[in-house]
This record gives structure tokens, sequence and C-alpha cells, in this order.
């Protein structure tokens, strides 16, 4: 199995209620989109996807990068402390890191 080859259509099968949109390149994942259904918020649906995702880029040794934003009906403030749950730190300062453009990273663990 090639790193940096997280199974999308396995996350696709785990969760068909999530609408995700997930680019890799080498060893980066960009997710740009995360949708849990109205009627699943806040039932643990959207903190399963990221556990299950995440847990998925530790083993292929996959950064992952993200820009919360409030364009599928979230809370910007509230997801950005939601990924930092996950790991996920902001792509800013002295840490920066320039092969990416989303707000947000996680390296893999």
């Amino acid at each position: 199995k090639q790193a940096g080859a997280i199974n999308i259509d396995a996350l696709k099968s785990q969760f068909p209620d999530v609408d995700f949109s997930l680019s890799q390149r080498g060893n980066q994942a960009a997710l740009s989109k995360v949708v849990v259904p109205e009627s699943q918020r806040g039932k643990g649906m959207g903190t399963d996807f990221m556990s299950a995702l995440t847990k998925a880029a530790d083993s292929d040794g996959t950064q992952l990068a993200l820009s919360p934003s409030g364009d599928f009906g979230g809370n910007k403030k509230q997801l950005i402390e939601f990924y930092k749950r996950f790991g996920f730190v902001p792509n800013k300062g002295k840490t920066i890191d320039f092969s990416i453009s989303e707000s947000m990273r996680r390296e893999a663990k």
C-alpha cells in the first residue's frame, strides 16, 4: 500500500450520509468539505468520521489539511475547536507549512 493513499471508498461506505471531499497528493490530503446531514448533527457522526479519517491518515503517514468555514452551515469558531480535538493546529507563524494553502494542518502520528 502506497503512502498517502487514504482509502476514500472505505470512508464513504463507513459514512454513507457524510458528504465529504478529500483530495490527495503524495503524503498530503486536503479535506475541502465535510457535511453531516442536519438531522444527524450533534449525535457524534462528525466525531466518528474525523476519528476514522485521522486513523487512516496516521496509518498511511498522511498529513491532513483543512480550512474551517461556515460555508456548509457550520460555525467557524466551533469548527476550529472541533478540529483541534483531533490534533489539527493553525498553519501559521514559525511552524507554517508553505506547501499547503489550508489554514489548519495535522501531521501523521
